[in-house]
């Protein structure tokens, strides 16, 4: 990060920061007494996708359309109660200190089937403090010979 031109290019996805989505079943909890190793796990899913930006899976591919299920395996880690998503908003927008976007999730006890409420995520952009920044979008500059 210390050459100048790779502020000119967007930051690589797998770069991004997480946004962590809260799903919390008893039944996985193992100092709930409902808790039980054997059971399903919890699904959540992308209910709507923000106004502004775009959504990431964990491995880089764009949420496109909802219901959006996070996956087991990438998204959701087994060690604690998030799943995660990435997000960008778009090229040289902030919002700091109002919110940017907001997009929604759910979640389906993998036992039951029963759905939770939807809950809201709030996405505020704050901007970073760079001593150049491009007045164009990456995919428009192009570096300069002299």
């Amino acid at each position: 990060y210390d050459d100048p031109t790779f502020y000119l290019s967007e930051v690589p996805v797998l770069e991004l920061a997480t946004v962590a989505l809260l799903g919390s079943d008893p039944d996985l909890d193992p100092t709930h007494p409902n808790y039980n190793a054997s059971a399903a796990p919890l699904q959540v899913y992308v209910a709507s996708l923000p106004s502004k930006g775009t959504l990431y899976h964990l491995d880089g591919t764009a949420i496109t359309s909802v219901p959006a299920l996070l996956s087991a395996s990438g998204d959701c880690a087994s060690s604690d109660r998030y799943c995660r998503v990435r997000f960008r908003p778009a090229w040289q927008e902030t919002s700091w200190p109002s919110v940017y976007t907001n997009f929604t999730y759910y979640a389906v006890d993998g036992t039951t089937g029963k759905r939770s409420g939807t809950g809201t995520m709030s996405v505020t952009v704050t901007p970073r403090s760079w001593t150049f920044w491009p007045t164009q979008a990456p995919s428009t500059l192009a570096p300069t010979r002299s």
